[in-house]
């Protein structure tokens, strides 16, 4: 049994607490209730969100929409308050809505074109990409989505353009390095990958698990163990032992690195991952969530990635949404343990005491 298990140990009794409370009527509420009349789903939306109660939100959104179905300011929320939810169809049906009103609208396009990649439907996704209004974050994200596909296409002239614009990228710079570098590795370009690698880990890209576990395979297929078993020391130095860092540590000493990741799907989801964890390296919380879900939505297999949306609904105090989301991580992925004891933490966080105690003494 862990120390974190012990601490848990002693949660008893059960008491799911419930809150709500409509405390804040803005001068577009009032318009609403106007020209409505059923204000009442948008005031409850409104608060819902800032509650973190992505779930209720979503669903009262629906029903302000009901009333006005074109409002693109009612749109682009509903939006944000279904992607924090999880609920990825609600989120592709109201981006379509919102591109009928703004044609050019920068979060509805982005989550149109990554909808069209996860069905292998490359035209659309870059019909989505080019109209959509340029940005910080389209200038980080859109290369990604175009290096996924250019790999899936093996189309040379679009891969080499995707790894030039991510080695531009001015934001969350190790992650569009590592993408770079995977791309080359995946090209045969070793030097080349290696230099990208470098780059990242000169950013500070040692301090995440997703840079961390991809320049460490990288080593290890090189031969290089030496310094992958250093990169893992420098993690692990820095952080609570991680399930896939000592797993990548144990295939060092059993000499059995795994293969380089070409699958495009898991490549991009990785990507939207590992600029999560760098937002949530900067207290960017409900953006991390974000990134992290739309990763979810794009590789749902990934235990590390269910794990990390879990752990952001719980940062967010969504301890019964983090409960469900941890529970969802089968008992032969590598994340289990440590999502169970998460799981517990956010049973005892709700007030279910009991059924916290349960989920670590079936656990043991």
């Amino acid at each position: 049994m862990s120390w974190r298990q012990g601490i848990l140990i002693g949660f008893a009794g059960l008491c799911l607490v419930l809150a709500s409370a409509i405390v804040y009527i803005s001068s577009r509420v009032n318009d609403f209730i106007v020209e409505t009349g059923p204000s009442g789903a948008f005031v409850a939306a409104r608060q819902a969100a800032r509650r973190n109660d992505s779930d209720s939100a979503g669903a009262f959104y629906a029903q302000a929409l009901a009333a006005r179905p074109g409002d693109e300011t009612l749109l682009r929320e509903a939006l944000q308050a279904h992607l924090m939810a999880g609920q990825m169809n609600q989120a592709v049906a109201t981006a379509q809505r919102i591109v009928a009103v703004n044609e050019d609208a920068r979060q509805a396009r982005l989550l149109l074109a990554i909808h069209a990649f996860k069905q292998a439907n490359f035209k659309g996704a870059k019909t989505h990409l080019n109209k959509m209004s340029k940005g910080p974050f389209t200038e980080l994200l859109a290369p990604n989505i175009h290096l996924w596909m250019a790999l899936a296409e093996d189309d040379e002239n679009a891969r080499h353009k995707a790894v030039k614009r991510l080695a531009r990228a001015s934001v969350f710079t190790a992650a569009p390095l590592v993408q770079a570098a995977q791309a080359l590795e995946l090209n045969g370009e070793i030097n080349e990958a290696q230099a990208y690698y470098e780059r990242a880990l000169q950013s500070g890209g040692a301090r995440y698990v997703f840079m961390v576990l991809a320049y460490g395979e990288f080593l290890h297929r090189q031969g290089n163990t030496e310094k992958a078993e250093k990169l893992y020391d420098f993690y692990d130095e820095r952080n609570l032992p991680h399930p896939h860092v000592s797993a990548a540590r144990a295939r060092l000493y059993e000499g059995q690195p795994l293969a380089a990741n070409d699958d495009p799907k898991a490549g991009l989801a990785v990507a939207f991952a590992a600029i999560g964890e760098a937002m949530n390296g900067e207290n960017r919380t409900e953006l991390a969530l974000g990134f992290f879900r739309v990763a979810n939505f794009l590789d749902d297999d990934s235990d590390i990635i269910t794990f990390n949306v879990a752990r952001q609904l719980g940062a967010l105090e969504r301890h019964v949404s983090a409960a469900e989301k941890f529970a969802e991580i089968d008992d032969d992925e590598l994340m289990y343990d440590a999502a169970q004891i998460e799981r517990a933490q956010m049973l005892f966080e709700a007030g279910a005491r009991e059924a916290a105690l349960a989920v670590l003494y079936a656990a043991q």
